[in-house]
């Protein structure tokens, strides 16, 4: 199987219980985060997902207003990490 940034790998590399090691390659390569990656890997975790949600779920937290929103997981991160350095601007409505 082949890494790939679209949520079609990310959906293949779950249902063949590797998704852990899918977040690991994003993280790592076009996600530029190593020190999360690597943060993420000091606990055990347990992953659920990908998980289609209403964007309505969520609420801005920086990032110009304007910013569009792609269709794949992996874009739309990327795109939130090129508009703000790095930094996630949405985060879950608790």
């Amino acid at each position: 199987m082949t890494y790939d940034r679209t949520l079609t790998s990310a959906l293949a590399f779950s249902k063949e219980g590797r998704l852990e090691e899918w977040i690991h390659l994003y993280l790592t390569s076009h996600g530029n985060n190593l020190p999360f990656s690597q943060g993420l890997k000091t606990l055990p975790r347990h992953y659920l997902g990908p998980v289609q949600m209403p964007i309505t779920l969520f609420r801005r937290d920086c990032g110009r207003r304007y910013m569009n929103y792609l269709a794949e997981v992996g874009s739309v991160m990327s795109e939130m990490n090129y508009e703000t350095g790095g930094r996630p601007c949405m985060r879950y409505k608790a």
